[in-house]
């Protein structure tokens, strides 16, 4: 619809929910009313498998082996990062905070060229000497990933364009794949920052975590296994309290309370109670620190009193019905009695 809105011949590659990707000729029509609608001409872009008996496979159908998840839109932002890592096409990655971004780039380089180079330079360290390095990884045929490129001071904006400017347009195999990551705003970006992405010419955005939420079931483990070196798993019931938070922080948010459970546990079965008081939070919003220490406090005195909100309010010196309302805004739920009696 957006491309026939246009008004004019619109050529699409999309990456389909099935796996399979697709090449789309947008030609719209035209009434008195102005553009009316239009016909798409679509040609799935396939391969014949013969290990499959001949059936038709995409040739992004697979997942980003590195890039634990296999939720469609996971997916789906994985198959379009190694394509455009394929055609060395230089990339940006929008997204919220610790969505994996970075992720999916190694994932992409790691999958193409696993004994390739490939470096990480953050705009965070932004000094005298950074865009001299950014050049000098401009001479490899490489990945070179530049993190925060929406935090780079203005100076360092007109610095990084013009040592960008001689390889942006270069089409010799030497040539490296250069993607930035930014963050994801509503509000405009300068006039510098936004000359600056025109030398990328194609965007990706990587999901939130509550949009693949059901990711968790592969990401859990993995974070586990990493952490905790395969020394500990996560009970349905655990993971049920996961999948019902926001994470608003996305998997970064995520890793960091895992951190906290490999800090007390070590070995054996993570159990809902063993989860920090942040996991048990479904509100939708960013909580401020002085909410967070009080939904913090209301957590423990609901698992202090199995789950009695009369006690827990008695305990913490308030009213019940200012307890009731605390749990409905902050979104608090809490583990069975069971759960609670063994924390006692």
């Amino acid at each position: 619809m957006e491309a026939l809105g246009t008004g004019r011949d619109r050529r699409l590659v999309v990456d389909l929910p099935s796996g399979l990707t697709a090449r789309v000729h947008c030609k719209p029509s035209f009434s008195e009313r102005g553009v009316g609608g239009g016909v798409l001409q679509v040609q799935l872009v396939a391969q014949m498998n013969p290990a499959a008996g001949g059936v038709v496979t995409s040739a992004y159908a697979g997942s980003l082996p590195t890039a634990v998840g296999s939720s469609t839109s996971w997916k789906k932002a994985g198959q379009a990062v190694d394509r455009h890592f394929q055609a060395k096409e230089w990339l940006i990655l929008e997204g919220e905070p610790g969505v994996g971004k970075i992720t999916l780039a190694r994932a992409a380089h790691q999958n193409r060229t696993p004994a390739g180079h490939l470096r990480v330079l953050d705009t965070d360290a932004y000094g005298p000497q950074w865009v001299g390095e950014v050049a000098g990884e401009l001479e490899h045929a490489g990945t070179l990933v530049i993190a925060h490129l929406d935090r780079l001071p203005a100076a360092g904006v007109t610095a990084l364009a013009e040592a960008l400017e001689p390889y942006r347009e270069s089409t010799g195999i030497e040539r490296p794949w250069v993607v930035a990551t930014v963050t994801r705003r509503t509000g405009r970006r300068g006039a510098d920052l936004a000359g600056l992405l025109t030398r990328f010419p194609r965007t990706v955005e990587v999901p939130p975590l509550r949009h693949h939420i059901e990711d968790l079931a592969e990401l859990v483990p993995h974070l586990l296994t990493r952490l905790a070196r395969g020394a500990l798993t996560c009970s349905p019931e655990a993971m049920h309290v996961l999948m019902r938070n926001r994470w608003t922080g996305n998997v970064e948010q995520l890793q960091q309370a895992l951190r906290k459970v490999v800090a007390k546990r070590r070995a054996g079965t993570v159990e809902a109670r063993d989860l920090p008081p942040e996991c048990r939070i479904t509100t939708r919003r960013v909580l401020t620190p002085l909410e967070a220490i009080e939904c913090d406090a209301i957590i423990e005195a609901l698992l202090d009193t199995r789950g009695n909100k009369v006690e827990a309010a008695r305990l913490l010196g308030s009213s019940r019905a200012t307890i009731y309302r605390k749990i409905r805004e902050y979104g608090i739920s809490m583990p069975g009695p069971l759960e609670a009696a063994h924390r006692s």
